[in-house]
């Protein structure tokens, strides 16, 4: 059976979707993994399963799904943005419709306030949502901490790590993403114009108070590195310009977000994904609001340390240096609620699984292999020769030797996939097979 992942946000997905990949590759499937629509949308390739990183009813994805299903491909989907610690449950208005949903075979939820906020909504559909977590948290259990242990030596350590999600950062203006929301009708959806602009100065806002305080804690501590991690969609130039003169002040987007705060000392952040990760791994985390406003998401800053003054700040960090800092005690139970497979069953075995039962849908066609790889050289050269430059800040073209580390990393984990094939079929597109 052909499995086609899409890959949108390649620092935020890379490592997830390559276990997803090699697993179902493993139980005898052929995965396709990258930036893969285009070509799916000019019949280059068999009917099989595509997988989505959200259904959000734009008009471009409807068409895309209309298409698919008219040329008997079947579509599974799990968001990777909402579902996990949004504060309330409006996101559900404007991330899904009936329209996808009718659309869709199987929408894989992050756990069971995600799985029961869309059934509350969409009951009809019930059958369509699965709990399975999502493989992004699988690195995040303890049955993973050897993959970490694997990871290429870094050239810092016991760091101070900043899990940056400030508005402003990015390759677009705010006017920019308030813009697109209108054009894709997030606001007819139930998304809030005023609450968008809210957000936006209330994060412009408390980034002043972060800038203060990172400039003051790099004089603070000399002697420690400070990693400003920036967000995915972030322009890291912005970031340079503004800490330029604070020599132990490092802005850093290379590597995975993960890898980075296994060997932080402590991660600060407000409201950011990353730091629910950090503190639910057992590291160090504080959550660091010095003025009162509405940032990020709530349910992130759960189990950190909260702290609203810069010398309090210090205090702790001093504290956590010397190895005597405060932990917040893990609630299994409301973790599990929001992901099902933190202390569950891991959620790329469910995935697959699942995709598994689908394939009696499907009738099985082998891709010309050959063929796409003489095409897929010959639209590099026509780009090559236009100067037309493919590269994203949201997908740059794979690096093999990262691709390669990841896989043996997670080898040592998991000896199957020792026996899947790898072959790169362009830049942004890799093959898996047994």
């Amino acid at each position: 059976m052909n499995i086609y992942i899409l890959l949108e946000i390649q620092k935020r997905e890379l490592y997830s979707k390559i276990l997803l990949s090699l697993e179902a590759a493993e139980k005898g499937n052929t995965v396709y993994l990258g930036k893969l629509t285009p070509f799916l949308k000019k019949d280059l390739f068999k009917p099989g399963i595509v997988h989505f990183k959200s259904i959000t009813p734009g008009l471009d994805r409807v068409s895309e799904m209309k298409y698919l299903k008219k040329k008997n491909f079947l579509l599974t989907s799990l968001d990777e943005e909402h579902g996990i610690i949004n504060n309330n449950k409006d996101y559900i208005k404007y991330r899904y419709s009936n329209i996808t949903l009718d659309l869709i075979d199987y929408v894989f939820t992050w756990g069971k306030f995600d799985y029961n906020n869309l059934i509350s909504k969409y009951h009809k559909y019930k059958n369509k949502f699965i709990k399975s977590g999502n493989p992004r948290v699988d690195f995040w259990r303890k049955d993973f901490l050897k993959f970490f242990s694997k990871s290429k030596n870094r050239k810092f350590n016991n760091y101070i790590l900043l899990s940056a999600n400030f508005e402003g950062f990015g390759h677009k203006t705010n006017k920019d993403v308030i813009r697109f929301h209108r054009k894709t009708g997030y606001f007819n959806r139930g998304a809030s114009l005023n609450e968008m602009i809210a957000r936006q100065k209330n994060s412009q806002k408390l980034f002043l108070e972060y800038e203060k305080t990172l400039k003051n804690m790099s004089r603070a501590f000399k002697n420690i590195q400070i990693i400003i991690r920036p967000h995915p969609k972030d322009n890291n130039k912005k970031w340079q310009k503004i800490f330029k003169k604070n020599k132990n002040i490092h802005i850093i987007s290379d590597g995975n977000h993960s890898d980075w705060i296994t060997n932080a000392k402590v991660v600060i952040h407000a409201g950011c994904t990353g730091g629910f990760e950090s503190s639910i791994r057992n590291i160090n985390t504080i959550s660091y609001y010095p003025i009162n406003v509405t940032h990020g998401h709530k349910f992130a800053d759960y189990f950190s340390q909260k702290i609203t003054n810069e010398a309090c700040l210090f205090k702790e960090i001093n504290k956590i240096l010397s190895n005597s800092g405060n932990k917040i005690k893990l609630n299994n139970n409301l973790i599990s609620n929001r992901i099902y497979n933190y202390n569950g069953k891991a959620s790329y075995k469910i995935i697959v699984e699942t995709w598994s039962k689908l394939s009696s849908k499907l009738i099985s066609k082998k891709n010309n292999i050959l063929l796409l790889s003489f095409l897929f050289f010959l639209l590099k050269l026509k780009l090559i020769f236009l100067n037309i430059d493919t590269e994203s800040y949201k997908f740059k073209k794979f690096s093999k030797s990262e691709v390669s580390e990841i896989v043996s990393r997670l080898i040592s984990l998991n000896s199957r996939f020792s026996c899947v094939k790898i072959k790169f079929l362009s830049d942004h597109i890799i093959k898996f097979e047994r």
